[in-house]
């Protein structure tokens, strides 16, 4: 690290605002930004330094052609630079070969060799430009898995429809059976709003694990049969009710003691709550108002793809994650700082922030704010803005020098496609703007507002359908400080954010920081 302190150009605090999915377009159709009613973002912009940054493809680390994410952009944002994202570590790995040579893997097939026993391949069926899973992956995985001459293989696939188009899985499921293996069977199909939840809604996750280890839930004869009886009732892919396939005796394939399982998603947030009835020890204790198990599986080999943190001890990680060092927070390590979201955005302000850390460092104090438990944000587009204002503004009065907040309105309500709430969404990060940027000034701090990825921007596409994955867009950051005068700012990316909050500050800039400062000398 620079260990030269220059002076701080912020004389009270800096706040960060992540809007989360608060990208830019030039589209008025089916652009609920542009639609909304929001005087004072329009205001500030006209009147504050302003620029645009890019989040997507290898500006965050992810390949050249993929949409941005949170999980990027929040890591690009607290490192200062692209941090290599896993898809693309594993992406080289399969071209290089040194894929089909992992341990874990090997271990997993070995495991299910040795106990006569069935191999289980789960994870969500997704495209090229999912956050969470990629379908190169899962064919890979099915290659390495005949190759090594796996006895019995079953999938279980979580469908999408919300990174995706709504009704996208059933061209990827005919994609897969173009290349599965005949001794590779597609066992459930169970949309991500069950298998895939984060907000402790356990009664959707008991639903995906009775599924895959009971055979209980919806039954289908066909995979293709599960999605399209699911389509035929007005159901997209993320909403797909845990269906089980059964066989001509009306058997299903589940996960039984013995058996192995290789979990094939890559982010961690919207895994860690699915595995944890696999192979936690007590887990109906641990997990405050979960659910109880039959029994706890015996002698499972559990293999995850990437490193899901604290409480998945007992797996195996294929690809081992490791914490990045000089982060905006190693280089506030002498600053009082918060980080705040609600449950939904919790980790991405957090633990992809602050560079994998699970637990706070340094004089880093963290803020969770349960998230309202509604089956879809557009029922409450409002979310918990109101209370993230509050505790951004109690901790401007406690002297914090660095707040961080992300608001997850504008993502979360765009990802189910509705337009009206999306407008909501909006308005009310307006509404909580006003007063938190009175807060900062009369503090004499510094209030910064961006975004790490577009999405709100595009909710209908040309032909006036529902748009309810992220784009490409770039992102605004805007610059509000009546010190400053009529700064400039030059267009950038995430990376960039870091080392201009530093600078704000007066605080050295980490030597692994790639990113520049925003402000035109």
């Amino acid at each position: 690290m620079n260990s030269k302190i220059s002076k701080r150009l912020s004389e009270g605090p800096v706040v960060l605002l992540v809007w989360d999915g608060f990208g830019l377009s030039k589209r008025k159709l089916g652009n609920p930004i542009y639609g909304s009613k929001m005087p004072v973002w329009r205001k500030l912009w006209k009147q504050y330094p302003h620029a645009q940054l890019r989040a997507d493809g290898s500006a965050v680390g992810l390949p050249p052609d993929e949409v941005g994410n949170s999980e990027a952009g929040h890591e690009t944002i607290g490192a200062g630079r692209p941090i290599l994202s896993d898809k693309v570590i594993i992406n080289n790995a399969i071209k290089s070969g040194s894929f089909n040579k992992n341990p874990a893997f090997a271990k997993a097939v070995a495991h299910a060799k040795k106990n006569k026993s069935t191999l289980h391949l789960i994870g969500m069926l997704a495209n090229h430009q999912s956050a969470h899973a990629d379908f190169g992956h899962l064919i890979a995985l099915c290659k390495l898995v005949k190759s090594l001459k796996a006895p019995k293989v079953a999938l279980h696939l979580f469908t999408d429809g919300r990174d995706a188009a709504p009704h996208h899985s059933i061209k990827l499921l005919e994609d897969l059976e173009k290349v599965m293996c005949p001794n590779v069977k597609v066992a459930t199909i169970i949309g991500r709003f069950y298998a895939m939840d984060r907000n402790r809604n356990w009664k959707r996750t008991e639903a995906a694990y009775k599924a895959m280890v009971n055979g209980v839930g919806v039954k289908a004869n066909s995979p293709a049969e599960a999605i399209e009886q699911a389509y035929d009732s007005g159901v997209s892919d993320e909403f797909i009710p845990p269906t089980v396939i059964t066989n001509k005796d009306q058997k299903p394939i589940t996960v039984k003691d013995n058996d192995a399982v290789i979990f094939w998603n890559l982010r961690s947030d919207r895994a860690r709550q699915m595995v944890k009835p696999f192979i936690q020890e007590s887990f109906n204790k641990k997990n405050k108002n979960s659910f109880e198990r039959k029994h706890r599986l015996k002698n499972l080999l559990f293999v995850t793809m990437t490193e899901f943190g604290r409480q998945i001890d007992d797996a195996i990680a294929a690809y081992p994650h490791h914490e990045t060092s000089g982060t905006i927070v190693e280089a506030l390590r002498s600053y009082k700082q918060v980080y705040i979201a609600e449950s939904e955005k919790y980790a991405h302000v957090t633990y992809f922030l602050n560079g994998g850390y699970d637990t706070p460092r340094f004089h880093e104090s963290r803020v969770r704010i349960p998230s309202s438990k509604v089956v879809t944000f557009d029922q409450n587009p409002k979310m918990q803005a109101e209370q993230i204002a509050k505790k951004i503004i109690e901790s401007i009065k406690k002297d914090f020098d660095f707040i961080c907040a992300n608001f997850a309105n504008a993502d979360m309500v765009a990802h189910t496609g509705n337009y009206k709430a999306t407008v909501k969404a909006c308005e009310a990060l307006d509404k909580t703007l006003k007063r938190i940027w009175q807060a900062v000034e009369k503090a004499e701090g510094t209030l910064i507002v961006t975004a790490d990825h577009g999405n709100a921007e595009e909710v209908l596409d040309n032909s006036g359908g529902m748009d309810t994955h992220h784009n490409a867009n770039p992102v605004p950051v805007l610059i509000l400080n009546k010190q400053l005068g009529k700064k400039r700012l030059h267009n950038g990316t995430l990376a960039d954010i870091a080392p201009t909050v530093l600078e704000l500050l007066g605080a050295p800039m980490p030597k692994e920081m790639t990113g520049r400062k925003l402000f035109v000398k």
